[in-house]
């Protein structure tokens, strides 16, 4: 689950109360009509090129620790997680395999990696989200979607104990105008949290051969 963690990142400038958004929560026809409607419309993208800054807040530090870089997701389970600073590293998850690359001379090296079915199930799960699938994620998340100015807020709490452990709650930013994360914030405690957000959004761009594969995988960064 740590592994998990180091993955995703969040932003402190949302209003939460507690570990959730501070907002209106929709009833359940409203969420049911917003999940519909972010899901076919996130559902006509193939191909999703972003980039991201991550913030990791933590009790332990009086800065967030921050990392930039770009990921890449393509229909219909391929994800590229790529760190450009402060230090280089890939992660790529192809439908069936996970793989995780380091710069040493300038030189791509494959690393080994522990537990990568865990691994495999959290990007999964991560790739379906951007692309508006959350039908398994209601098995595992109690998921709840609050109004914000100009955005929506959804908030997946884990329903196991054993999970809440590791992770509190889950809440994704979504634009109004395109039905779109844009933010993530993964909540650990009441003072550890992770935030990503994106920009710099190209919608079905072409992607350059290998950009996937998780033996050779090209040069991602433009």
């Amino acid at each position: 689950m740590k592994k998990f963690l180091l993955i995703v990142g969040m932003l402190p400038l949302l209003s939460f109360a507690g570990d959730l958004p501070a907002g209106k929560p929709y009833s359940e026809a409203e969420r049911k009509k917003f999940m519909a409607k972010f899901s076919k419309t996130a559902g006509k993208v193939d191909r999703l090129q972003l980039d991201f800054g991550q913030k990791r807040h933590t009790a332990l530090f009086r800065k967030p620790l921050v990392a930039t870089g770009r990921c890449w997701f393509a229909k219909p389970d391929k994800l590229r997680w790529e760190v450009f600073t402060p230090y280089r590293s890939i992660l790529l998850y192809n439908g069936s395999e996970v793989a995780k690359f380091d710069y040493r001379e300038n030189k791509l090296r494959k690393l080994k990696m522990g537990s990568p079915d865990i691994l495999r199930r959290i990007i999964g799960q991560i790739s379906r989200w951007m692309q508006g699938d959350f039908s398994e994620s209601e098995s595992v998340y109690n998921l709840s979607v609050y109004s914000g100015k100009d955005c929506r807020f959804l908030t997946l709490v884990p329903k196991s104990e054993k999970m809440r452990k590791y992770v509190k709650s889950v809440v994704l930013r979504s634009s109004n105008k395109g039905y779109r994360i844009t933010e993530v914030r993964i909540n650990e405690s009441a003072s550890d949290y992770i935030v990503i957000s994106f920009t710099r959004e190209k919608i079905n761009p072409p992607f350059p051969d290998r950009l996937f594969d998780p033996e050779n995988p090209c040069q991602g960064r433009k």
